[in-house]
């Protein structure tokens, strides 16, 4: 055939490259400066969001290479533009985000604290380092994260106490993160960003405890529930039932996983199957769990 559809990373990375080819090119012909991080910079901050897609499946979002092209030319002189920002967690095994899953991590608040260095490089001026100053301006994009809203950067970087508090949040999947912007031109968008993901399971804490829930399906959603397996249960037992206007059948993929420590993700018990759903009629999927997990 002419043509023919393919996805995957295999598809997606030549794309990204190719886009990220028609931005150098475009710099090189303009003379204008750049490193490999200004353009990752600008490739994440002028990336559109797919409000479709799986919060999973996407991380800045959607290449644009016009935008990305337009931030580089605008910001190319501006105080550190060539620059890496590193930021890690030296409280937390220099993690570089954060993320809170267990049950007894979501139960109290985290408090720890940020690292920002900026990292030039091996042959750059001495002098040029010294003389690193950006006034940064941090933002948390949710209020279950608090940080101090300005600090004063320099050559040899600096660390700012911040505080997660998921106590309060519903069960599921919460995303936020902390963003540290040049506080005389926010426009540049982010310097860097931590991540903070949270997730809040559904407490079960007997054996025998049931939760039910009705959803709404479109083509390619995925929705993820996540439950603490209460201790003494070694099974599970999801009832699946289909209600439409036309009595019609559809076709799901269920995928129950859970997660143990020290087994990798294809040793940890699992399920994935199709499941066909008619309309009115009750299914039932069982499979082993861990308990206590």
């Amino acid at each position: 055939s002419r043509s023919y559809r393919m996805n995957g990373t295999s598809m997606a990375s030549p794309n990204a490259c190719g886009g990220i080819a028609l931005i150098l090119s475009g710099l090189k012909a303009a003379n204008i400066p750049f490193s490999p991080y200004s353009i990752r910079r600008a490739l994440a901050n002028t990336a559109r969001r797919i409000e479709s897609a799986d919060v999973f499946a996407q991380g800045p979002g959607l290449l644009d290479v016009d935008q990305a092209f337009q931030s580089l030319e605008a910001h190319a002189q501006q105080t550190g533009e060539l620059i890496r920002f590193a930021v890690d967690l030296p409280d937390r095994d220099h993690a570089r985000g954060v993320y809170l899953r267990e049950a007894h991590e979501t139960q109290v608040p985290l408090v720890t604290n940020l690292r920002i260095r900026p990292v030039f490089h091996e042959k750059a001026d001495n002098l040029k380092k010294v003389n690193l100053e950006i006034r940064l301006a941090l933002e948390a994009t949710e209020p279950w994260i608090k940080i101090g809203r300005h600090v004063l950067l320099t050559h040899g970087g600096r660390s700012v106490q911040f505080r997660v508090d998921p106590t309060q949040l519903p069960p599921g999947v919460h995303f936020g993160s902390i963003k540290g912007f040049d506080a005389t031109n926010r426009r540049r968008g982010p310097l860097f960003q931590l991540p903070v993901t949270v997730i809040r399971p559904v407490e079960t804490s007997l054996a025998g405890s049931t939760f039910s829930e009705k959803l709404e399906y479109a083509p390619g959603r995925i929705a993820r529930r996540f439950f603490n397996v209460p201790h003494g249960a070694t099974w599970a037992n999801v009832s699946l039932r289909l209600t439409t206007d036309d009595r019609s059948s559809r076709v799901f993929l269920f995928h129950p996983v859970q997660l143990l420590p020290g087994e990798s993700l294809k040793h940890s018990p699992r399920v994935r199957q199709f499941v066909g759903l008619k309309s009115g009629v009750e299914t039932v999927r069982s499979f082993s769990v861990e308990p206590g997990r």
